[in-house]
């Protein structure tokens, strides 16, 4: 993103592109009050995200890195994630991901709610209940079955979505731990943190 670019822009531009996006997304989701988009690379865009539409919240899932990349690396992304290719790679990205959002945290702290995947896994209810009043909207007892909802997912991850929450992806990397050599140099001291102890 060109940085000169996004300073000279204006207010009339900036309507002008915050329309196109949800006229891209009323395209897939016509009927929808509300959007999620969790694109992977969408952290990288928060600064801008956050220009065309103000009020937006972002809900930021952190997962133990190891499972974090494991998962990555066994999903056959499209060419623009090319970081997910090689393990190595993957875990210097993620290193980067990571500092990144700490940056944006630090900028739009109001904004960004940080959710742990191992907590939502425990404590569904608990979890979601703190999030849908961080997005300031009423509880409803369907956002616990959310498996049996009609409504359109376009993401790689969309045979989970229809599915309900299972325990059998925490400490999923374990399984490929000797395989693992090239992303836990990538990943520096985040795999400690992660559990990865020196044999």
């Amino acid at each position: 993103i060109d940085e000169d670019a996004v300073r000279s822009v204006t207010k009339a531009r900036i309507e002008e592109l915050a329309n196109l996006y949800l006229l891209r997304l009323t395209k897939s989701s016509s009927n929808a009050e509300r959007v999620c988009d969790k694109a992977p690379l969408n952290g990288s865009y928060l600064g801008v995200a956050k220009l065309l539409f103000p009020k937006a919240k972002i809900l930021y899932c952190q997962r133990n890195p190891m499972d974090t990349c494991v998962s990555i690396f066994l999903q056959k992304f499209a060419s623009r994630h090319t970081y997910s290719y090689e393990l190595k790679s993957l875990g210097a990205y993620y290193r980067t991901f990571t500092d990144l959002m700490d940056h944006w945290k630090l900028l739009f702290p109001e904004s960004i709610r940080e959710i742990r995947y191992e907590e939502s896994v425990e404590d569904l209810e608990g979890q979601a209940r703190s999030i849908i009043a961080f997005l300031g909207l009423e509880w409803s007892d369907s956002c616990l079955n959310f498996q049996q909802t009609e409504r359109s997912v376009m993401t790689a991850s969309k045979w989970q979505v229809r599915q309900p929450v299972y325990k059998t992806s925490v400490q999923r990397w374990r399984r490929y731990e000797k395989h693992l050599k090239p992303l836990i140099e990538g990943l520096g001291g985040l795999a400690a943190e992660a559990g990865y102890r020196e044999p």
